[in-house]
């Protein structure tokens, strides 16, 4: 069965939530808990859970920066067209990286210098 589940930065402290996503009658971005607790998040940092993991395990999720296997290209997961992806900042994409041979180097929330360094990459 697919999981489908979420993360986001609290809203006050940079500790991620894990769980379902919930958005209230007031448009406020919530992570559900496990234990029935709704996390208040900053909306602008929630992401998705890809169903993929990096080559240490770890889950991938959007807005992870992934180093990839081919020829230490970077790029960030993003979504679209129904598809999850990686981009950099030039426009340069892949659309089928070998997710499982890649590694969680930073987000795009907690490691924007990276950003900077995807863009001068080449």
């Amino acid at each position: 069965m697919r999981e489908i589940k979420f993360r986001g930065l609290r809203l006050e402290s940079d500790y991620w939530e894990y769980g379902s996503l919930y958005i209230n009658e007031k448009g406020k971005t919530f992570i559900d808990k496990s234990d029935w607790r709704r996390e208040p998040v900053r909306p602008e940092t929630v992401g998705q859970y890809i169903e993929l993991e990096d080559k240490h395990e770890s889950g991938i999720y959007e807005g992870d920066i992934l180093k990839t296997d081919e020829a230490g290209w970077i790029g960030y997961v993003t979504y679209g067209s129904g598809v999850f992806f990686l981009t950099d900042n030039e426009g340069g994409f892949s659309r089928m990286p070998n997710w499982e041979e890649c590694k969680i180097i930073g987000n795009i929330y907690e490691n924007p210098e990276l950003l900077k360094w995807i863009y001068n990459y080449k």
